[in-house]
């Protein structure tokens, strides 16, 4: 009932959606256009200057990381970072590993090796601030996420990761959303409803999602009283 409300919804704002819908649109292509090898690299990434959205809004699951955010609470991406880029020093055969000594670090060529975050659009968050007190099934929290193709379940690290770096939840869009919105001047923001907190022991519900839907929702509504 709650998804065909959102449908009429969209209907009645004038709004369409697509899911996972980017760039290769432009193409005339599916989503695995460039890993299929239909295009070159040159012709991929040339589209995305014809894709020209106005926003870019990703809302979705993620895990907590710090023993502040529980389960259905929202995290606001003020910024990202790459929890899959990895420095690590150097060991001799048989000497073993020491994850104390992995440091989170971007490799820019004709650059210094640092770790680079990639910022959210400070106006979408701003109009985020002035729904927040509409979203009643827990705390709207900002803050950094950390975006990679990993699946972290060891506490120890999950706990580093927030000392450390100040991620405040995991998931694996995120970076590359920010990362390419930036590059070409597109206000992109990352909304992500925790979904469970290992730390705390509060088990994955995949259900919350819903949550994250809505508060879209209205997030999309404000937006569209802007016009």
């Amino acid at each position: 009932m709650i998804v065909k409300q959102y449908i009429k919804e969209f209907e009645k704002m004038g709004l369409g959606m697509f899911v996972h819908f980017g760039i290769y649109s432009v193409l005339e292509s599916g989503e695995w256009a460039k890993t299929a090898g239909k295009f070159t690299e040159e012709e991929y990434y040339s589209a995305i200057e014809k894709f020209n959205p106005d926003y870019i809004i990703n809302q979705g699951c993620a895990g907590a990381i710090s023993r502040d955010i529980h389960k259905s609470d929202i995290v606001i991406g003020t910024d990202c970072i790459n929890i899959t880029s990895i420095n690590t020093k150097f060991k001799e055969e048989g000497k073993g590993y020491n994850l104390d000594d992995w440091e989170l670090i971007n490799f820019v060529a004709g650059e210094k090796d640092r770790l680079i975050p990639q910022n959210g659009s400070k106006e979408l968050i701003e109009i985020v601030q002035k729904i927040e007190n509409k979203y009643q099934y827990g705390k709207i929290h900002y803050g950094r996420i950390g975006s990679g193709d990993i699946w972290n379940s060891e506490c120890d690290w999950l706990i580093k990761m927030n000392e450390k770096y100040g991620i405040l939840c995991e998931e694996m869009e995120g970076i590359a959303i920010y990362t390419v919105a930036n590059q070409y001047g597109i206000p992109a923001i990352d909304i992500r409803v925790i979904s469970d907190n290992e730390i705390l022991k509060e088990e994955y519900d995949r259900n919350v999602s819903i949550r994250a839907q809505e508060f879209t929702m209205n997030l999309l509504k404000e937006i569209k009283e802007m016009f």
